[in-house]
């Protein structure tokens, strides 16, 4: 399996994410998103926003101001909705193994394509099931309003 998701980031690394979301288990995973070229996924270890990343950044840059304004917008939408305020998890998706483990920037955690199915997969499970299926509601009825 890691050498399907290694040679699809090689071959069409715009396809990773969407590639990697699809092989997560929906009993755990309730809400999985790749719309508008944004991936939202909701997990045992809370959500993700997950971006595709060019490289490590030295600078906080557009793309970062990005990927925040989005985590902004999904957590009011669900303060909005539950009254709970909620952060996701910002992942930058590195083409590539140039790095054994992630690492974190700017608030970005940067994952390499074809580490980060095993990276989500291993995430500790901090948010009981009935939170994620609330947040999983929440974000489709937003996500087909808009």
């Amino acid at each position: 399996m890691w050498t399907e998701a290694v040679k699809r980031w090689v071959e069409r690394p715009q396809d990773v994410i969407t590639w990697t979301l699809s092989k997560l288990p929906r009993e755990q995973w309730p809400y999985v998103s790749s719309a508008n070229g944004e991936h939202v996924a909701v997990g045992p270890a809370g959500i993700f926003c997950l971006h595709e990343a060019a490289e490590l950044p030295e600078i906080p840059g557009p793309h970062t101001h990005r990927v925040h304004a989005q985590t902004r917008r999904i957590s009011d939408e669900l303060l909005a909705e539950t009254g709970q305020r909620v952060w996701p998890t910002v992942v930058g998706v590195l083409p590539g193994d140039s790095l054994d483990d992630g690492r974190v920037r700017f608030g970005v955690h940067y994952v390499c394509g074809d580490h980060l199915l095993r990276w989500l997969l291993t995430r500790p499970a901090e948010v009981e099931p009935a939170a994620r299926v609330r947040w999983a509601d929440v974000l489709s009825a937003v996500g087909q309003s808009a």
